[in-house]
């Protein structure tokens, strides 16, 4: 199956190839007939001027300069006016006397009528061509007049060479845009299918072992209050995995709305202390504090913070040998707690993946604790990590003081 990102990048690249070669063909079409209409436009006026009413104000537009005249005799032969007032042409009469006995020809063969206007095209010229016989009388000469609209042409096409460039660049941004969202969706996609891989084979392993024992109760070859212990255990694990997973699924989905107050982190800490005390009696296993004497207030999620904070206590002593020492100390932009245990180092293979959801390394718990307070200090805008140092483990917890 392709990735997301493939598919991404070839609909981007297909789409702008298709918009840009539909607004080449629509722009070339509109340019031309832009000009064919303004040469029309500028003949007409040039006819007005010379035969219907000399008095009247002169219409110039950008196409007059290129007016070029030709006379017709009797015998269909062509005449080249050099008294043209306009010395601006000369390279444009040049160019149209090379022309001149096919221009001829083709006046001669077309029969124009004065007034009408026909284009005519060669290799390197566009001409848009009228008459005016008023001369005939007077001089046996049919006047021709003529407008090349070949550089303009030239020019809309070379406007068509800027739009290309802007095509590579758009496709370009387009589609490393497109990489970057294909990149996050497959992302987000892999991180789903293995979050419920790995939340139902967590859930599966006490659901299991509950099972077994109950099997074993009903078969008579259990103790029923040694398996009713272990079932309890069991549900009790479950049940906080369900809790984990659920809250999870809240933050991802955005669900999530913090209750901002503020409140003394030492507080929140001894909180998270008394969830770790149970296990601490267990190992056994001293709990150090030392903090500071003055409040260290912050604006947070009491409850959120305390959940976080929990889960780096709990996690410190089920690592630890004999002590977790705890310090929280007001730094100028930040609250900063720092918890030690002085159990063996982290190693070089788990130290990337620490935060990872349902890593559990060699051993340890669900895999979702950390990982949910770390999702927990972000909320925060604060910062987490965990380090090796030279007689244990030290994790960092920075929390600044205001949330905005």
């Amino acid at each position: 199956m392709n990735k997301t990102r493939t598919k991404l990048l070839i609909l981007i690249l297909v789409s702008n190839t298709v918009l840009f070669l539909v607004i080449i063909i629509v722009y070339h079409a509109a340019a031309l007939r832009h000009f064919l209409r303004d040469a029309e436009r500028t003949l007409q006026n040039e006819i007005t001027a010379i035969s219907e009413n000399p008095s009247a104000p002169y219409q110039p537009t950008y196409l007059t300069g290129n007016i070029a005249y030709l006379y017709l005799d009797t015998e269909g032969k062509v005449r080249l006016d050099d008294s043209d007032a306009f010395e601006s042409l000369m390279q444009y009469r040049k160019e149209i006397s090379t022309k001149k006995e096919e221009i001829g020809r083709l006046c001669t063969e077309m029969d124009i009528q004065s007034g009408q206007f026909y284009p005519y095209r060669t290799q390197r010229s566009y001409y848009v061509i009228t008459c005016l016989d008023d001369y005939r009388e007077q001089t046996g000469l049919v006047m021709v007049m003529y407008i090349n609209i070949e550089p303009f042409i030239q020019y809309a096409k070379s406007v068509n060479l800027v739009l290309f460039g802007l095509y590579i660049g758009i496709s370009f941004i387009m589609g490393y845009i497109g990489l970057q969202m294909g990149n996050r969706i497959d992302s987000a996609r892999d991180a789903q299918q293995r979050f419920f891989q790995n939340s139902s084979h967590e859930l599966k392993t006490p659901l299991m072992s509950i099972q077994g024992y109950a099997e074993g109760i009903q078969m008579g070859v259990q103790e029923p209050e040694k398996a009713s212990g272990v079932i309890l255990r069991e549900s009790e694990r479950m049940a906080k995995l369900v809790e984990e997973l659920l809250y999870i699924s809240r933050l991802d989905a955005g669900q999530f709305r913090p209750h901002w107050k503020e409140a003394d982190i030492r507080e929140v800490i001894y909180d998270s202390i008394r969830t770790a005390q149970p296990l601490a009696g267990q190992k056994p296993c001293e709990i150090v504090i030392d903090f500071m004497d003055q409040a260290a207030k912050a604006v947070c999620d009491e409850e959120q913070l305390t959940r976080a904070l929990s889960n780096l206590v709990v996690n410190a002593v089920y690592h630890c040998r004999k002590e977790v020492r705890i310090w929280c100390r007001c730094e100028p932009k930040y609250i900063m707690i720092l918890i030690h245990n002085d159990g063996e180092r982290i190693s070089a293979e788990i130290q990337p993946h620490l935060f990872d959801r349902f890593y559990t390394g060699h051993q340890g718990g669900s895999g979702i604790g950390l990982s949910i307070a770390m999702e927990v200090i972000r909320l925060h805008h604060g910062r987490l990590r965990m380090d090796n140092d030279r007689d244990g483990v030290t994790c960092g917890v920075w929390i600044p003081y205001n949330q905005t």
